[in-house]
């Protein structure tokens, strides 16, 4: 009767990356253990980053406007076919390269670096046993958690240009159980100790 059986919350944190695109990582979680009650949702947060760099090198004999458009997804695999999807907002880039200077390889006059460029999506989901499975997150052991992110690139300018881009995927996700604890005895070997006689007894 001393333990509370107010809801209660387990949260663990999880980073992934920088890794390259179409690349899956997997790490793993810890099992919401019953004998401290009941789950009763499992909160899933995800924060997913594409980050890419276009380089381009000018290869026309006249100075060429150069435009990159990159966008992507990330997409988080749980437990019991859990899963969350988030799509990362369009980067959009524009620049003016100077006429080829006859070399190749990014490094002359009419090469131009945009720089890395990053864009950022949000989701969340919560699970609960009406909508979804989720004995996959209860138990003593480990659960397997897995991210992959996706990225579509266009680079358009004169009809000479040489084109170089690096895209990686990273991420952080937050993985909260809520339960309502259990003030049952927890299985065990228990002793009953008698410290004093109550007043007016004996042995």
């Amino acid at each position: 009767q001393t333990i509370s059986t107010l809801p209660a919350a387990q949260e663990q944190d999880l980073t992934f990356g920088p890794s390259p695109t179409d690349t899956a990582q997997s790490q793993q979680i810890n099992q919401f253990d019953p004998s401290l009650g009941t789950l009763t949702s499992v909160e899933i947060d995800l924060v997913g980053n594409l980050s890419s760099d276009i380089k381009v090198d000018n290869l026309d004999p006249i100075a060429s406007q150069v435009q990159g458009q990159i966008q992507g997804a990330v997409t988080l695999q749980g437990p019991g076919g859990a899963s969350i999807n988030a799509a990362i907002q369009q980067i959009t880039e524009t620049a003016t390269v100077a006429a080829s200077d006859g070399t190749m390889g990014f490094t002359g006059v009419a090469a131009h670096d945009f720089g890395p460029k990053t864009s950022q999506a949000t989701q969340s989901i919560t699970l609960d046993p009406t909508s979804a499975d989720l004995s996959g997150f209860i138990g003593t052991g480990k659960a397997t958690v897995t991210e992959t992110g996706s990225a579509n690139v266009s680079v358009s300018g004169p009809g000479n240009l040489l084109a170089l881009v690096n895209s990686t995927i990273s991420g952080s996700v937050k993985v909260v159980y809520h339960y309502t604890p259990s003030n049952a005895l927890k299985p065990g070997q228990y002793t009953v100790v008698q410290t004093q006689n109550p007043p007016g007894t004996a042995d």
